[in-house]
């Protein structure tokens, strides 16, 4: 850790902060990642090989995902269901 940044550490643990330190990447810990992966497997299933028709399935695909699964999508990747349901309307 830099120095600059261990003096932040400090800084932060006197003040009350917790910290937690996440992964530098995770795709279970992202959203979209889950919402790219369903979206590719229906496009596979598509078949669709010209621009105009990826599109097209793109916006069916994009069909598949109401509010409600779009909340479950953030919870499942940690978020708290309220402030998924609040962000949603």
């Amino acid at each position: 850790m830099a120095r600059s940044v261990a003096r932040l550490v400090v800084w932060l643990l006197l003040v009350g902060a917790h910290l937690l330190f996440l992964p530098k990447y995770s795709p279970d810990l992202n959203p979209i990642e889950q919402v790219f992966a369903k979206l590719e497997h229906f496009l596979r299933k598509t078949v669709a090989r010209t621009g105009d028709a990826i599109c097209d399935a793109i916006a069916e695909t994009l069909q598949r995902f109401p509010a409600h699964e779009c909340a479950n999508v953030f919870v499942n990747s940690g978020y708290a269901r309220a402030e998924c349901h609040h962000a949603l309307g």
